[in-house]
């Protein structure tokens, strides 16, 4: 008889335990794409950053890249990180220093980023433009 209790016990928490671990792959996902876009801002690669856009091919109004070539990042932290939707949505708020190579003046701009878990493609998206180096 324990036996059989032990394995309906291993049963039931298989099953609730399925959910979640499909949000942990989800919640991996989301910190490897993050990362390798901070990585692309921080080494100013903005074309490689627009990639993971989701609008990146279709939109009408693209980065201006040659204007992006002088700016430099020095700096990109996380501030804050809210799930939203069943985490199918995660708001993301960055900070980043850079200056310009024309005037060399660091200034520090807040990134409000809103990232989009596609479940059907298994990838996460961004659904922000990039950032605003003015």
């Amino acid at each position: 008889m324990n036996k059989v209790m032990l394995t309906i016990f291993l049963l039931i928490m298989l099953v609730a335990g399925c959910p979640n671990l499909s949000n942990v792959k989800q919640m991996n996902m989301f910190d490897q794409v993050t990362w390798s876009f901070k990585d692309s801002i921080r080494w100013s690669d903005f074309e490689t950053a627009n990639q993971l856009r989701k609008d990146a091919l279709t939109e009408s109004n693209p980065p201006d890249f040659k204007k992006l070539k002088n700016v430099r990042v020095t700096s990109y932290e996380v501030k804050q990180i809210i799930p939203m939707d069943n985490k199918s949505k995660v708001r993301q708020i960055v900070e980043i220093n850079y200056y310009k190579t024309d005037n060399m003046i660091e200034k520090t701009l807040t990134y409000d980023q809103l990232w989009e878990y596609d479940a059907k493609n298994e990838n996460w998206s961004l659904k922000s433009r990039l950032p605003d180096f003015k």
